[in-house]
């Protein structure tokens, strides 16, 4: 068993403590989580629970190392229909259907979608949020200082999962007036309802934005991911001597 000291906290905490991330700093930091999840899924591993209080964080408070961790959800790419994860973070195809009946099966494209909420979050100030639980399958809220979810109620006659299951938010607000359009145009190309017009990892990673500006340094590591994993998690990841390390966390056995 390998496992990682990673003393930063997570992401959310980050955020709720230093406020927005600078769009220089965002770049290379939401590259390495896509790399990371890339990794992943070429595994044929979704994690269906991305957000940012499961992102870790190595390095420096003013230069943080993500480090994506739990994958207590996380399955097979080809044998999914469960509804799980964060309500917040979590796809349409996944809150679709009757969770009494018989579920639509859904793909890794789910993280896509949990990736396009983390990077929206990445811009936008700490705010009273109303967030949202699984309670008997319905959501219920509480609320709490945090980083701004982007889908929001219209009026009292709305509901949350309406505004997820139509992707409806927008970039009006203040904080987004000095955000390139290149980062804008990934969050809306990540945020789709149809996961067949979502971008999956290799088309996010190959997006404009992460060409704009100057190089950034590449991190002394690549983005780890910490995770239980079964014999045949730990077989697929040793036939991938090329692809980026995973720390392998046998504590929980989820697979």
């Amino acid at each position: 068993m390998c496992n990682n000291r990673v003393k930063g906290g997570d992401l959310l905490n980050w955020l709720n403590k230093r406020g927005p991330m600078e769009e220089q700093m965002a770049r290379p930091f939401f590259k390495q989580v896509l790399e990371a999840v890339d990794h992943c899924h070429s595994l044929g591993i979704t994690h269906r629970d991305l957000k940012p209080s499961n992102i870790l964080l190595s390095g420096t408070w003013d230069h943080p190392v993500p480090k994506v961790s739990d994958f207590g959800t996380a399955r097979d790419s080809r044998q999914m229909s469960t509804l799980c994860g964060t309500p917040e973070y979590t796809a349409p195809e996944v809150l679709l259907g009757d969770p009494f009946g018989e579920r639509k099966c859904y793909g890794s494209k789910v993280d896509m979608w949990s990736l396009g909420v983390i990077l929206f979050m990445m811009f936008v100030p700490p705010t009273i949020q109303h967030h949202p639980t699984f309670s008997c399958f319905h959501l219920t809220k509480h609320n709490s200082l945090s980083a701004k979810y982007p889908f929001e109620e219209q009026d009292e006659n709305d509901c949350l999962q309406d505004a997820i299951l139509h992707a409806r938010f927008s970039f009006d607000g203040k904080e987004f007036a000095h955000v390139s359009k290149e980062v804008k145009d990934l969050i809306s190309k990540l945020i789709v309802v149809d996961p067949e017009k979502r971008l999956d990892t290799k088309q996010a990673l190959a997006h404009p934005w992460f060409s704009c500006g100057e190089p950034s340094p590449r991190p002394e590591h690549p983005a780890l991911v910490t995770t239980p994993s079964k014999a045949e998690g730990r077989a697929n990841a040793e036939v991938c001597p090329s692809s980026p390390p995973i720390y392998v966390d046998d504590s929980i056995d989820n697979f």
